[in-house]
């Protein structure tokens, strides 16, 4: 995990003269680095290079699809994200990046399908991802199902303040509700 020197060698390979086959693999090696640090233009940079080689390889599609979400680039990261879960249902970081493309797309169905999901085949969920599920649910008009999310979250977290706030706003709509039918 030691980015920078990794990046200095990379970079100094694919500047060098000699041009291998491997090329294309150290850019997408420079994709990884780049995502790890947080570089995401200069990531989009080296994906775009690595990109004639990789464009059908799940884990290249998922990096692409990281990048354009945290650029900002939601419309943009849809097609890679469900390329990448097209080429591997196994990986569940795949459905958790789907959700929070589709949650921020505003397709809260797909947001809430994808979590789903993550939560069926991921060993570790963590109370993040209930607390997202459970907003999704809220925009989804699912108050119900927002309420058990959050406190699928309290359980697993009873300090996480994200969702005992949800927790209160979902109550008070639903409250809010059953005044409003009755």
């Amino acid at each position: 995990s030691d980015y920078e020197i990794a990046k200095i060698n990379f970079l100094t390979f694919v500047s060098s003269k000699h041009k291998s086959d491997l090329i294309h693999e150290a850019y997408l090696y420079l994709v990884k680095i780049e995502v790890a640090l947080e570089n995401y233009d200069i990531a989009l940079d080296f994906a775009k290079r690595a990109e004639p080689v990789y464009f059908d390889y799940w884990e290249f599609n998922y990096l692409l699809a990281k990048i354009y979400y945290k650029l900002g680039m939601v419309g943009h990261a849809i097609k890679p994200i469900e390329k990448s879960i097209q080429q591997n249902k196994k990986q569940a970081e795949l459905f958790e990046l789907a959700g929070k493309i589709y949650l921020k797309a505003g397709d809260f169905i797909k947001a809430e399908k994808k979590y789903l999901k993550f939560i069926e085949i991921s060993s570790d969920t963590s109370p993040e991802i209930y607390v997202e599920l459970a907003q999704v649910c809220l925009k989804a008009n699912k108050a119900n199902d927002a309420l058990k999310y959050f406190e699928m979250a309290i359980e697993l977290d009873p300090e996480n303040r994200y969702a005992l706030q949800g927790k209160k706003n979902a109550k008070l709509i639903l409250n809010k509700n059953a005044v409003s039918d009755g």
